[in-house]
């Protein structure tokens, strides 16, 4: 009886637990309401913001790799802002339309499946700031990205895999017009969402914030 109560009992409730996670918790599709606000980009998907980097010139801060590289997108020798948002295992998995717009330059790449460091895996779990650009799987693991040719300027959206494979779901073709918050795609497990913003949008989020998808203003028109 004592071995039932020590033993049997916590493991069948932590197998419950990650079952449930993995068969229903992260399929949930929450009702979302944009804000009717002009001018702004909303966040891509729920997470936590893991940086915001100044781009240069097609340079990113202090990071190596051209931002095209990166985001897998036609953008060359220009300045903007590199925001990246990681989508943990118990948000939401759905990614939202960022701005109204034309979908252009749908792109899908194979890649490396690089597990990031046991380290910053725990930070995430624990929803601490975790800076993910420095990690190798960031610029190599698979990646499918997608352009908003919106009245800011172009936005990309970049979605990486972390731990295992990316295997999206998407909603989004070349040419389709796009509204803001509407659904771009499914992330079973997850991922890295990458968006590059235009020099003419200021971000409006900062790292460790916790952001909402389709809801959570991401950037901003300057004034």
């Amino acid at each position: 009886m004592r071995l039932l109560r020590r033993v049997l009992l916590p493991a069948l409730a932590t197998a419950g637990a990650v079952l449930y996670v993995q068969k229903v918790h992260r399929f949930r599709d929450p009702v979302r309401f944009s804000p009717d606000e002009a001018g702004v980009v909303l966040s891509p998907s729920d997470g936590a913001v893991s940086f915001v980097r100044r781009v240069d010139l097609g340079r990113i801060e202090n990071f190596d790799p051209e931002i095209s590289t990166l985001v897998d997108a036609p953008i060359k020798r220009q300045d903007g802002w590199l925001i990246g948002v990681v989508m943990r295992p118990l948000d939401v998995h759905y990614t939202y339309q960022p701005i109204a717009g034309t979908v252009r330059h749908i792109h899908h790449r194979a890649g490396d499946t690089e597990a990031i460091a046991a380290q910053k895996l725990l930070g995430l779990v624990l929803r601490q700031p975790t800076d993910l650009l420095e990690s190798s799987g960031t610029a190599n693991n698979e990646r499918y990205s997608y352009t908003v040719q919106s009245d800011l300027g172009d936005i990309t959206v970049t979605q990486v895999s972390l731990r295992s494979a990316l295997q999206p779901l998407t909603f989004v073709e070349e040419g389709q017009s796009a509204r803001a918050g509407n659904k771009a795609s499914f992330l079973p497990n997850g991922g890295l969402i990458l968006v590059h913003l235009p020099a003419l949008v200021a971000p409006q989020v900062e790292v460790g914030q916790e952001v909402r998808g389709g809801e959570t203003v991401l950037g901003r028109r300057s004034s």
